[in-house]
């Protein structure tokens, strides 16, 4: 029988699962309902991308993150059910998704502005006082 303590701590450990699996899960979505928040230039990109016939790079980016997130889940059901193979299946799962991303390329993805900026502000060059700085660093080099 499983002590009270070591009873707690796998509710915690078991949480701590749930929620990377959710976020995970909540990330992605994000990033695909989002996309029609990014400013004008950066949806041509999109489309354009979209739109482009497939690379073998792309084809090679899209197979391992279909292997990289079958990784993901296999690793967050075996630490679920603490099989030893699980936790470096997660850290290969992680360097997979660095390597993926290096694959991919260019990516544009949403981000959180800042408090009273919003599609108006997506230009830091709009405001004079980020224009000048620009100028101004321009002429020192």
């Amino acid at each position: 029988m499983t002590p009270p303590a070591s009873r707690g701590l796998v509710g915690r450990f078991r949480a701590l699962i749930a929620l990377e699996a959710a976020l995970t899960v909540a990330s992605l979505i994000a990033s695909v309902t989002l996309r029609r928040t990014l400013p004008v230039p950066l949806q041509e990109f999109l489309r354009a991308d979209d739109d482009a016939p497939a690379r073998a790079l792309a084809i090679a980016a899209a197979v391992g993150v279909a292997l990289v997130m079958a990784m993901m889940v296999a690793a967050w059901i075996g630490l679920w059910r603490f099989w030893k193979v699980a936790p470096p299946l997660l850290l290969a799962s992680w360097i997979g998704v660095g390597a993926v991303t290096l694959l991919a390329g260019p990516t544009v993805q949403t981000a959180a502005m800042p408090t009273g900026s919003g599609p108006a502000h997506c230009d830091p060059l709009a405001t004079a006082g980020a224009r000048d700085d620009l100028q101004r660093s321009r002429s020192r080099q």
